[in-house]
């Protein structure tokens, strides 16, 4: 279950760091919007709430009953009809699941042909690694089997491996369709460097305003076969194919 004392902590620091949310909106809620397209959306672990409770269309979902969830459910077995949803969003979410594999086969089971999951993760490149490996309260390791066992049995719901997305839809991409059929991996953005660690993340201090936004405006400049190297995030558009059975 999602913590609560987590979700709080979560939203106060939002509250109190306007360019924490500034980025956010600019950097991840914008190419998630960009990229919807029309039908309903359904947000695997909204946590705080901060991109899709209230909006219209969007059903959330998460392990716990904070405000802001529609469904308290787990994404291995989730409870809506085959083909409901447009749109599966996710924000920091892949990396936390025990079987990717067998999440990922319940979010094409929901997708309508065409339907498109869009997930934003850690990216744990040469410039990620390091950082999620020694710097960051999450895991980033290899592990042996990423599509079926990420995690030991009996993880808590909070303990996630920075290692898994990068792992699994970019180096490992060709092997998405077996494990989740009628999924594959239609585009890949790293994006978020040295911006967003400026930001402080959701610690309580971060770098004057004016910084993050110059270094948030040069890495927008770079190109991306320059960005896989320094982003520490990544922007994942995953689509279900026309006329695949579920």
């Amino acid at each position: 279950m999602t913590d609560p004392d987590w979700v709080t902590r979560h939203r106060e620091v939002w509250a109190e760091k306007p360019i924490l949310s500034e980025w956010y909106r600019g950097q991840i809620f914008a190419r998630l919007d960009a990229n919807l397209i029309p039908g309903r959306t359904l947000q695997l672990g909204c946590g705080p709430g901060f991109y899709g409770a209230g909006r219209p269309n969007f059903v959330n979902v998460d392990l716990g009953t904070q405000s802001g969830v529609d469904v308290a459910c787990d994404v291995h077995a989730l409870p809506f009809a085959s083909g409901a949803f447009a749109n599966v969003v996710g924000i920091d979410v892949l990396h936390h699941f025990a079987a990717p594999g067998k999440a990922l086969v319940e979010i094409a089971r929901l997708l309508k042909p065409g339907g498109r999951c869009l997930l934003v993760e850690p990216w744990a490149g040469p410039a990620g690694w390091p950082v999620y490996r020694f710097l960051h309260h999450e895991d980033c390791r290899a592990v042996a089997q990423p599509w079926t066992q990420a995690f030991a049995p009996g993880k808590d719901a909070m303990d996630g491996n920075a290692w898994i997305p990068r792992a699994l839809l970019w180096r490992r991409a060709g092997e998405l369709g077996a494990h989740a059929p009628g999924l594959s991996v239609l585009r890949v953005e790293a994006f978020g460097g040295l911006g967003y660690l400026a930001t402080g993340g959701f610690q309580p201090r971060g770098a004057p305003a004016g910084l993050v936004r110059i270094l948030t405006a040069i890495e927008g400049a770079l190109p991306q076969a320059v960005l896989r190297a320094l982003a520490l995030r990544a922007f994942f558009i995953l689509e279900r194919s026309a006329g695949t059975a579920t």
